[in-house]
């Protein structure tokens, strides 16, 4: 983090924070990643402001991982919220793309919003919603969404 801290570089920055919102995640520190996402994005805003499609990207994928710190701490009104905002910029980028190998777009924030809903034990959403396709986004977003489906219906078919 201090090296993209020291390239004074908000892309930079915004990559290394969302790399560290996934650690954090790993280790169960979801109020640090959650601190972490939101210092980043409020870095990234005037890149955002300029529709750089590389800073939508990247501020998208940062409240989209901080939305899931959110629910995984069972905050369901700033999962929430954050999950809108990543909308609002996956709305104004206008498609699925791949900026910085980040797969952003409206289909991603579809991906996660299940996520979110998942940890927050909405299963039923989950399950009534679960179906998208998701064959053109990077691999591990995609296999991701499926296992995360995949839970919810194969519990729900052995009631």
């Amino acid at each position: 983090m201090r090296a993209a801290d020291e390239s004074d570089d908000p892309l930079v920055l915004a990559l290394a924070a969302r790399s560290g919102t996934h650690a954090l995640l790993a280790n169960g520190r979801y109020d640090d990643a959650l601190e972490l996402g939101n210092t980043a994005a409020a870095r990234l805003s005037s890149r955002v402001a300029a529709n750089d499609p590389a800073a939508l990207s990247l501020l998208g994928m940062i409240h989209l991982r901080a939305a899931v710190a959110a629910a995984r701490h069972q905050d369901r009104p700033t999962a929430t919220g954050l999950l809108d905002r990543a909308e609002e910029l996956a709305d104004d980028l206008g498609s699925d793309e791949n900026y910085w190998h980040t797969g952003f777009g409206p289909t991603n924030v579809l991906v996660h919003r299940l996520s979110v809903e998942l940890d927050l034990d909405n299963v039923s959403y989950v399950v009534e919603n679960g179906r998208i396709n998701v064959d053109h986004m990077p691999q591990e977003r995609s296999v991701s969404h499926r296992i995360d489906f995949a839970r919810p219906v194969a519990c729900r078919t052995r009631r």
